[in-house]
């Protein structure tokens, strides 16, 4: 369909077990939560860009921009209401993507478009360029894996967590759960900020990178190798593999063991 500017919004029914597809090349994609089995669709259709939304042959729905060749892709949002559970793919170049409250099982692929995701639920599959990935209050299982994005990670419970990075940065603010929890990095830092009860077993092998434990409680199983870390009794794997990234592991108050902030005291009572 050939747009001149207006807004497009169309409703579709979606089987359980379905999926939804979005190819996009620039602009903001938000996936929010619906109800239901509708999957209700709203996209911006500037002058020069084509959307093309349709079911396919096995029941799943895509929806696809595009420009005539040879011209640069004006920005244009993407806003779809997702049915509970059903699945996600997105491929974006450029643009920001976010998700908000949905539980589905995705695959999340950008070039240099940042993702969020708030207070998701499911199982979820990010790969990025240079993108940068945020997390806040994720709860399920998630893998990672970046070129030169960081990622940032707060308030989630992850029952497992594989990330990979050739320069990004991995800043973890979250309790452990059963793990196991891997990083694999070049260049990149691992910031594991951790609720001040956690109990795990740390295995950090590096070629020139350091590590820097600053929590109480640690132990070193073995004498003289510095690299394998107990912190209180032990508990869920945590991995930690880099050529020349370093690795710090500190205790963080205002994390509590369910993922939620802890309130500080003041002087004038909670902040």
């Amino acid at each position: 369909m050939t747009n001149t500017g207006a807004t497009l919004e169309r409703e579709y029914s979606l089987a359980e077990g379905k999926r939804v597809a979005v190819q996009h090349l620039r602009g903001m994609v938000l996936v929010k939560s619906g109800e239901g089995q509708t999957v209700r669709v709203q996209v911006e259709t500037p002058p020069g860009l084509d959307w093309e939304i349709s079911p396919d042959e096995d029941g799943n729905l895509s929806i696809r921009s595009s420009v005539p060749e040879g011209t640069e892709a004006p920005e244009a949002s993407c806003t779809v209401i997702l049915p509970p559970r059903a699945g996600l793919r997105v491929w974006l170049v450029a643009g920001g993507l976010r998700l908000e409250g949905v539980e589905t099982r995705a695959r999340l692929d950008t070039v240099s478009a940042d993702i969020t995701l708030d207070a998701a639920r499911g199982a979820f599959h990010l790969q990025t360029v240079s993108g940068d990935i945020n997390a806040r209050a994720l709860d399920g299982a998630l893998y990672v894996q970046s070129v030169s994005g960081d990622v940032h990670l707060t308030g989630c419970r992850l029952s497992g967590m594989q990330g990979r990075s050739l320069g990004g940065e991995f800043l973890v603010e979250t309790p452990l759960l059963e793990g196991p929890y891997a990083f694999h990095t070049l260049s990149g830092d691992v910031i594991l900020r951790l609720p001040p009860e956690t109990h795990c077993d740390v295995d950090f092998r590096t070629l020139t990178g350091g590590m820097e434990i600053a929590f109480s409680g640690v132990y070193f199983p073995k004498e003289g190798a510095g690299r394998q870390v107990m912190v209180g009794d032990g508990g869920p794997q945590v991995k930690v593999e880099t050529l020349s990234g370093k690795l710090w592991v500190m205790a963080n108050p205002r994390i509590g063991t369910n993922g939620h902030e802890v309130p500080q005291m003041s002087a004038n009572g909670p902040e």
